[in-house]
């Protein structure tokens, strides 16, 4: 029988998706070759048949030669790429040239440019795209213009790459915040879910002591993601498309000692202001930043919180 599920609506779907957009695509599906989909007896779907195109094999495998691999067509950091492109030719597109802010028009994202695309949204990634994902990029999109209207007003002297810079690293903060803390053990409503999850972006000693002592250890186990250590194998911000490793929380990986290795598996969460004229065109582009001190930018999602470091040394959000 059906039951309801009380804690989530559709948007919790519309976030996963707008999530995974972020993380990896595979490009469009094979031609030629398709899955079949076993089906019940009297299924009267297509005369019984169904089938799914499969995923594009990777074309640089050794001949077939090495366990199945997938090319991944945008940038493997939670960097927010689904609004800001994984290209700088794509993220000049959808920005507005001026104080550091994305494109809108009358409050809304303007349409594609690519004529095939008629309706759509003009955003970094929009494959699949419906009704929630609009709202979720609209959403983002608006946040990260409020984000340089509150750097601009604490700092008037910064230009537009500065400004947008800036506000790009908070708002992918603010995102893969929503997601840990507060996405995450919706879908999985658990006590020990959440304060696992709440561990991994807090650590596990009481709030006081770091505000007494400051971050204590190199790791995120004690003090939490929020002012761990910035770089890691030029990848201060990393993570995999391979599910399995994605839901291996920093918690457990923490507590288990599991080193963070290479960008193809998860690395410890940490941000800090991207450097260099477009930070998604390169695997090696490093997170670097300079601030001193901290203001509160407005959060557009229930209970999130971002911040703006200002300053000469190098800072977390």
């Amino acid at each position: 029988s059906f039951k309801p599920a009380t804690t989530l609506n559709l948007l919790a779907a519309c976030w996963l998706q707008f999530q995974n957009h972020d993380w990896f695509s595979h490009g469009d599906n094979s031609e030629t070759e398709f899955m079949q989909v076993p089906l019940s007896d009297g299924d009267e779907w297509d005369d019984g048949v169904m089938e799914v195109r499969r995923t594009s094999p990777d074309s640089t495998n050794a001949g077939g030669k090495v366990p199945p691999t997938y090319i991944n067509k945008v940038t493997p950091w939670w960097d927010a790429s689904q609004l800001y492109g994984s290209t700088e030719e794509r993220n000049r597109e959808l920005r507005s040239g001026e104080d550091g802010k994305l494109a809108m028009i009358d409050g809304r994202l303007p349409e594609e440019t690519n004529k095939a695309l008629n309706g759509v949204d003009l955003t970094g990634f929009s494959d699949n795209y419906w009704a929630g994902l609009s709202v979720m990029h609209t959403l983002f999109a608006k946040e990260h213009n409020a984000i340089c209207d509150m750097l601009s007003s604490h700092h008037p002297t910064w230009e537009d790459e500065q400004l947008f810079l800036k506000a790009r690293l908070i708002n992918a903060a603010l995102i893969a915040k929503i997601h840990t803390v507060e996405w995450t053990p919706g879908i999985l409503a658990h006590p020990a879910l959440e304060v696992a999850m709440n561990s991994n972006w807090y650590g596990v000693l009481p709030k006081w002591v770091k505000k007494r002592f400051g971050h204590i250890g190199s790791g995120e186990l004690l003090s939490g993601i929020v002012g761990s250590p910035l770089d890691h194998h030029t990848a201060p911000y990393s993570i995999t498309s391979e599910f399995v490793s994605v839901y291996l929380t920093g918690s457990i990986r923490s507590a288990l000692r599991i080193p963070a290795r290479s960008r193809s598996t998860i690395i410890p969460m940490r941000f800090a202001t991207w450097s260099g004229s477009m930070a998604t065109t390169s695997t090696s582009a490093r997170l670097t930043s300079s601030a001193t001190g901290s203001a509160a930018s407005r959060a557009t999602t229930t209970s999130a919180r971002s911040y703006a470091s200002r300053g000469s040394r190098s800072s977390t959000i």
